[in-house]
């Protein structure tokens, strides 16, 4: 991704965008870990496994924000160590496991809510196998970029195949994935509300439950959906530019922010979606206040 490497624009001319890029990436990293945190170390919150998705999520994120820093400080200082095409693949793989990792989030909350009553699609077991085929599936959609030039070196380009490539599974295939995924509860939980006739304690639980579940759910589309508006503006920089034939410098930083904005919105609404941890934060913010 070029949204902290671009090497042909003048080191002066981008102090204050690059000062801005800092910030907000430490500020999205610092949110993800301390939700990540937060998630794990509190009993209560890890004990609901579909948390653990949205975990997975967060991981993704500080993984490529950090890596978006090192970068940036790795430019400014002027130094070398990591070679371009390297680079490349570092960025497209975290890119891929961020958009894989929304995937694995909502297929198993869909899992989850159309076998509500098979506990195997709730258990340790299962998720950890969805999370960790997460992770390999987007380590090995990134390494033909490792092998070609890419927007990172200073010379070359990726070729138009691996480009596409790049755009179909990084951007488009998760995109399609998760909108059919949460096109799906929607579909299902409208059809469950059509044949509920009755109305019993265990019935009003089961009701509040799965309302719950679709509440997240939308949250979590309308996450990816800023996510997915973020990226596709860098996605198609890369397919139509090579280092000759650039766009302006004005709209590459506009892109490069948009995707920022969008990364920090989404930690925002993946923190806001979790009622509980909204819960605890007001109620922690209300004792501080009357102390």
């Amino acid at each position: 991704m070029n949204d902290s490497i671009n090497e042909n624009t003048d080191n002066a001319d981008n102090t204050i965008p690059d000062i801005i890029q800092i910030s907000l990436f430490s500020l999205i990293f610092l949110l993800a870990v301390a939700y990540t945190i937060l998630l794990l170390t509190r009993k209560t919150f890890r004990s609901n496994k579909l948390n653990w998705p949205t975990v997975n999520v967060c991981l993704a994120t500080a993984f490529f924000s950090l890596i978006q820093l090192l970068f940036i400080i790795i430019r400014l200082a002027n130094l070398s160590i990591i070679p371009c095409r390297l680079q490349g693949f570092i960025l497209n793989m975290i890119a891929c496991q961020m958009m894989h990792a929304y995937c694995v989030s909502s297929i198993n909350r869909l899992l989850a809510i159309r076998y509500f009553n098979k506990l195997v699609f709730r258990s340790s077991r299962w998720l950890l196998m969805n999370i960790s085929i997460g992770w390999i599936v987007g380590l090995l959609c990134a390494v033909p970029n490792a092998f070609y030039n890419s927007i990172t070196c200073l010379t070359g380009t990726s070729p138009m195949l691996l480009k596409v490539y790049t755009c179909i599974t990084t951007l488009l295939i998760p995109i399609h994935v998760v909108a059919v995924c949460n096109v799906s509860i929607f579909r299902y939980m409208s059809h469950v509300r059509r044949r509920v006739h009755s109305i019993t304690n265990n019935r009003n639980n089961y009701n509040i439950s799965r309302k719950r579940d679709v509440y997240v759910s939308k949250l979590m589309l309308l996450t990816f959906s800023l996510f997915a508006i973020g990226w596709t503006p860098i996605f198609v920089e890369q397919l139509f530019t090579t280092n000759e034939h650039r766009l302006p410098n004005a709209v590459s930083l506009f892109f490069q922010f948009l995707l920022l904005n969008s990364l920090l919105g989404d930690i925002i609404l993946l923190i806001y979606a979790n009622q509980p941890v909204r819960q605890l934060i007001k109620e922690t913010f209300k004792c501080n206040a009357q102390m």
